[in-house]
């Protein structure tokens, strides 16, 4: 599987990875965002910041609640993702993608829930596995 896709539990929005190629020292992909009314796209890499799968996990592994906020961010900036949780297992992610030249800066919501959170950890897995910087 080359494309992996994580729908809010709260809206249509959409946030997608594509894998572009492989390399020794990374992985490179195309990350989209998608829901009325935007549509936006960056390409990034996993090299030196490693898989987006990282967050993913450790989101997975504390599915009963965390204080404060997990990050993973591309080294270059083009992509951050942060999460925090509630009490009552509600995951909100907050998803910010800026253009290449800094020409656009794209933010938006993704909401999970705890029981959702092992699922998505192993599908993000299998296009980015960790093992594999």
């Amino acid at each position: 599987m080359d494309t992996v896709s994580i729908k809010s539990c709260d809206d249509s929005t959409t946030l997608s990875f594509r894998l572009s190629r492989r390399t020794s020292d990374a992985i490179e992909f195309v990350a989209s965002l998608t829901g009325a009314p935007f549509v936006g796209e960056v390409h990034s890499t996993t090299y030196f910041s490693g898989p987006p799968t990282l967050l993913f996990r450790e989101m997975a592994e504390s599915w009963k609640g965390w204080k404060g906020e997990k990050v993973w961010s591309a080294l270059d900036g083009e992509l951050s993702l942060s999460a925090t949780s509630t009490s009552l297992g509600h995951i909100t992610m907050k998803i910010e993608m800026v253009g290449q030249s800094g020409d656009f800066r794209l933010y938006a919501i993704l909401g999970l829930e705890a029981g959702q959170l092992e699922e998505v950890y192993k599908n993000v897995s299998v296009v980015f596995p960790i093992n594999n910087r």
